[in-house]
Formats: structure tokens, C-alpha cells, sequence
């Protein structure tokens, strides 16, 4: 297996890192990112987004599903005690969302990453950092989804610890939100 570097800065941060997604299901492109950033940074806050919908195409897995998917991803003590993690619900309002985010997340505390073009659009007055999509291809939420739907092989984009919970109930989950 490759190994990939997804942020080399020379030096740790002091500002918390945090990360937005949908995690739908996390990756190991999520993974990588997560780990490089642990390295990287004294926190880290994972903000998993649209966490207020329901079930459907897009977004199969609840809030609480995907918390359990990266809570189990990031089990380690270490990355327990650097990683807190919270819910980003959608706003009908951009205007809104961006509001309640700011308000949230104090932009002289935290430095984004996001590869989402609203998202950096909306909080444009942020520091972003910068990072590599890794095999954007194959890992992609959209992109896995699709896989399963279609009954394609796609557990090797999926993290190790995460392949059994996915054969398992997130399959299960995928195909019944396809009804």
C-alpha cells in the first residue's frame, strides 16, 4: 500500500483544525486526512455535516451512524484525547449556515479544511489549509455509494475497521434507502 502525505507543514499549529464532510461513508481518503492532521495539529474537531437529514440517496447514514463509523475509525487513546467531534446541520439559508458556523467557531481559533466549494466559499474570510484529494476516483463518498449500490467491490476503499460494520448493517442501510 502507498503511502500518502496529505499535509506537510514544517511545524505544528497552534489554531485547531477543523474538518467538515459529510462522511457518507467515511473513507480512506477521511482516514488519511484525519491522521495527517492528528500530526499536525494540537486538535482537531470533526464536523460532520448535513447531520440533521434523513435518509435517502445522498445521505444514507444518519449523524449518529457515521459518529459510531469515526468513533470506531478512532479509537486509539491518543486520537480520543485530540479529537472531539460534532454535528453540522444544513440551513436553508447559506447566509444563515455561515452565521450560526462563525458563531460556533471562532475563525481566530480554527484553521478549515474542506474540499467543498460552498463551504469554502462561504467562509471565505477563514484560513483553509491545504491537502492533497487522494485517489479522488475511488475514494469519494459519491463514488462508493455508487459501488454498492451496484454490488461492485468497494471495501478497499473502505477503512480495515470499518469493512465489517459496512458488509454488514451499512449495506444493508445503502440498499434499503435506494427504495
Amino acid at each position: 500500500m502507498a503511502i500518502f502525505h496529505y499535509c506537510m507543514p514544517s511545524k505544528t499549529y497552534e489554531k485547531t483544525a477543523i474538518l467538515i464532510g459529510r462522511f457518507q461513508p467515511p473513507h480512506k481518503g477521511h482516514e488519511g486526512l484525519i491522521l495527517s492532521l492528528l500530526k499536525t495539529h494540537k486538535k482537531l474537531t470533526v464536523a460532520i455535516g448535513s447531520s440533521c437529514k434523513k435518509r435517502q440517496k445522498e445521505n444514507p447514514f444518519s449523524a449518529k451512524e457515521r459518529l459510531f463509523m469515526l468513533k470506531k475509525l478512532f479509537s486509539q487513546k491518543k486520537a480520543k484525547e485530540k479529537i472531539k467531534f460534532t454535528f453540522l446541520p444544513d440551513n436553508p439559508s447559506n447566509k444563515k449556515w455561515a452565521q450560526i458556523f462563525c458563531k460556533k467557531f471562532p475563525k481566530e481559533k480554527y484553521i478549515i479544511y474542506s474540499a467543498n466549494p460552498l463551504v469554502r466559499k462561504l467562509l471565505a474570510t477563514y484560513e483553509f489549509g491545504k491537502f492533497l484529494l487522494v485517489r479522488r476516483k475511488s475514494w469519494q463518498g459519491k463514488a462508493i455509494r455508487k459501488k454498492i449500490i451496484e454490488k461492485k467491490p468497494y471495501l478497499s476503499s473502505i477503512p480495515a475497521k470499518l469493512r465489517n460494520w459496512m458488509k454488514g448493517k451499512g449495506e444493508k442501510i445503502m440498499l434499503n434507502c435506494q427504495k
